[in-house]
């Protein structure tokens, strides 16, 4: 720099509090100061509002973890105290051996030098002994000098213990943050910079040097698309005031693609003079655990939910269903025991015929029940014997035929003559006998019923009606046990029959499903594995 130019810059020496110890001698041409009426006042009262002395402050914090740094940035001074264009290029950095820093102004080109009459003819200074104060005595100038020399060391004592605490609190804070399991996050909104304790570098899967280059984008990057409108809307606000503090649970991707439950919380503990937030100040918990709890509980509550939906579906059925046979006995052995004389021996039998039908309906119903109630209880003891499958099924059809006495006709139809696999022959007679039952009861009359065989690695079983139908908000619970669909009324059964079929086709490891159009009719599907008999 030439010297018209260094004679133009104003030059301080300045502690981390912003306590002035020396001034160059420019000073006086730009300050309503002199230098030694400069001494001991502080810089940050010379900057023109809380932003810029937090932009100062904020570089003295990052000199003091690097000495060896230097700073350049623009810094906008008041007016009223200092004789100085709006724009002006200052540089920081620290003072090697004397842990101080120092500050330069360079003033911009456009300074009146007209207006200070002296600026052209000041000679280039520098810090020295001899020039801080250029017309005091000698024998003064040495006695400050040691003043000067005692408060720098008693300044620099102060700065250590400073440091010390610094870093005490730094300890306490990642202390704090092992301990209650909790990242701690400090957010410069201007720069954009974050500062994190090491728990928070923990809960993102990432070490604690590339915390130090992490930005707020980069943070909010890490959040689960489908989170991140709740966390920005919760920030913003926060930040606009309408909320006391930050809080919002959210998802992350950590550097390690695993992802979490966190709880962030923060809060504005700075703000500039016309209430801009400048400083943002917070805390990250890992929540995985509590969340999968939380699901836990839902779970148990939803399956409490559904025993007691079940339970209340039972009671129902069975009071309609025990009803009915039950009072069909009861009249015809009260007609039979008060009318036996004048019966004819056919009207006997007819009352006989209705006693034991019913007994047949009750005993169909307990015995879904008992069947239902033993599948789901024993689904791992599954009996593996070799099976005859294409005959099985022949079988059960004819026995399915000769319970009904208007039986429609089925027609079985499969891709093999036969074929042996290894299975359990009651599990699938539970499914096979269930599903053709079905079939028979709601399939119309003169309307076949297909049931087609399909035999590879395999099997696949489907048995085709053309009934009534089931209707689309039906389909989802029909499953169910004790479930009905809508339009079944006039038509007896249980709501136990599919959900046998449910637990048997689980137990082998199958699969099911259906085709279903009201009006036109169903086909279910059962699907299981097998392996060849040995």
């Amino acid at each position: 720099m030439d010297k018209s130019a260094d004679s133009s810059t104003i030059e301080f020496i300045f502690d981390e509090f912003g306590s002035i110890h020396r001034s160059k001698q420019t000073i006086d041409f730009f300050f309503n100061l002199t230098g030694e009426q400069l001494h001991g006042q502080n810089i940050l009262d010379y900057l023109d509002n809380s932003i810029e002395r937090y932009k100062l402050q904020n570089i003295i914090r990052k000199l003091i973890i690097n000495p060896l740094s230097k700073f350049t940035s623009g810094l906008l001074f008041s007016y009223n105290k200092l004789q100085l264009p709006a724009s002006c290029e200052c540089s920081v950095e620290s003072i090697s051996g004397e842990n101080y820093f120092l500050l330069k102004i360079l003033p911009s080109k456009e300074v009146n030098r007209q207006e200070t009459g002296k600026s052209s003819s000041i000679e280039n200074s520098t810090f020295s002994q001899n020039n801080i104060y250029p017309n005091q005595d000698n024998k003064i100038k040495t006695a400050e000098l040691l003043d000067i020399k005692d408060k720098l060391r008693n300044e620099v004592n102060l700065r250590k213990e400073a440091e010390d605490e610094l870093r005490l609190k730094d300890e306490t804070s990642n202390l704090a943050g092992e301990v209650t399991g909790e990242g701690i996050w400090d957010l410069d909104i201007l720069s954009g910079d974050i500062n994190y304790n090491k728990k928070f570098c923990e809960i993102f899967d990432v070490d604690s040097e590339a915390c130090r280059d992490c930005y707020i984008t980069h943070y909010e990057s890490t959040i689960v698309e489908a989170d991140k409108h709740k966390f920005k809307e919760a920030m913003e606000k926060h930040i606009a005031g309408e909320t006391p503090n930050f809080n919002v649970e959210h998802r992350i991707k950590t550097c390690k693609n695993a992802y979490k439950w966190v709880l962030s919380k923060g809060k504005v503990v700075l703000k500039d003079d016309e209430g801009n937030p400048i400083r943002f100040m917070g805390r990250v918990e890992d929540i995985s655990l509590r969340k999968l709890a939380e699901e836990e509980i839902k779970k148990s509550h939803r399956i409490a939910n559904e025993l007691v939906e079940n339970k209340s579906r039972f009671v129902s059925m069975i009071s309609h269903e025990f009803r009915t046979p039950l009072s069909t006995i009861l009249s015809s052995s009260d007609l039979l025991r008060s009318f036996s004389n004048e019966l004819t021996p056919e009207e006997k039998e007819k009352q006989f015929n209705r006693i034991e039908k019913s007994i047949d309906t009750l005993t169909e119903l307990l015995n879904d029940i008992l069947t239902l109630n033993k599948t789901d209880s024993e689904k791992q003891n599954v009996k593996i014997e070799s099976i005859e499958f294409i005959s099985l099924c022949k079988h059960l059809i004819e026995e399915i035929r000769s319970s009904f006495k208007k039986a429609p006709i089925i027609l079985f139809s499969s891709n093999v003559n036969r074929h042996t696999i290894q299975s359990d022959e009651k599990l699938l007679h539970q499914i096979i006998i269930n599903l053709l039952t079905n079939a028979m009861k709601y399939n119309r009359e003169q309307n076949e019923i297909k049931m087609t065989v399909e035999i590879g690695t395999h099997v696949l079983v489907s048995i085709e009606d053309h009934g009534i139908g089931i209707k689309p908000e039906d389909q989802a619970n029909l499953f169910t046990p004790f479930f009905r669909g809508t339009n079944t009324n006039g038509i007896s059964g249980t709501g136990l029959g599919l959900a046998i079929v449910k637990s048997s086709v689980e137990s082998l490891n199958g699969e099911y499903w259906l085709e279903s159009e009201p009006g036109i009719g169903s086909t279910f599907y059962v699907k299981f594995p097998i392996k060849p008999a040995s």
